[in-house]
């Protein structure tokens, strides 16, 4: 399966960032604070949580949501390179745009079945 972090910008191949990647400001302003992971590394970081589960269907929720969250910003990052510059040349892009909210729509589910196996979990300590 091909690495999404390969073609992201601001990582390596590695998936480590690169001098490029852009650093949150200081609170102070006087230096850059180091560079935050990018989303791309939130993903993997998500899935690597969900599979260290105990719990197999909890591992197996958490990696589809993983799964979810990246097809969705893959799909955004798409979109977003072919947005047009006025409201009137949207239409071709609407079919996108609903499968992306369904992807979005999901994610929300997973997000709350996730939260209720948690729940369960603590229940039964």
């Amino acid at each position: 399966m091909h690495d999404p972090r390969e073609t992201s910008p601001g990582t390596t191949s590695a998936g480590a960032t690169s001098p490029g990647a852009t650093s949150a400001p200081s609170a102070s302003g006087d230096s850059p604070a180091p560079p935050r992971p990018d989303r791309w590394e939130r993903h993997a970081d998500f899935l690597a949580h969900a599979l260290g589960q105990i719990d197999p269907l909890s591992a197996n929720v958490g990696a589809v949501e993983a799964d979810l969250l990246t097809l969705s910003h893959r799909m955004m990052r798409t979109i977003e390179r072919s947005l047009p510059e006025t409201l009137e040349d949207f239409a071709p892009l609407k079919p996108a745009l609903d499968s992306l909210l369904k992807v979005q729509r999901m994610i929300g589910r997973f997000a709350v079945l996730d939260a209720h196996l948690e729940a369960r979990r603590g229940s039964l300590r």
